[in-house]
């Protein structure tokens, strides 16, 4: 897991993920919006899919 630092970078997102999953063997990829309102710290879950 990555936990990059930012700051001051409130308002609205769109949270885009690529990877390999060796499960099965297959690049996936996937994404969530998101929102940030003040600073804090988050943890985010993105979820993804195989790529088609």
């Amino acid at each position: 897991m990555v936990s990059p630092r930012f700051r001051g970078l409130k308002g609205d997102y769109y949270l885009y993920a690529t990877g390999w999953d060796p499960s099965i063997l297959s690049n996936v990829e996937g994404g969530i919006p998101f929102s940030i309102s003040e600073e804090n710290s988050f943890d985010v879950l993105i979820p993804v899919t195989e790529q088609h």
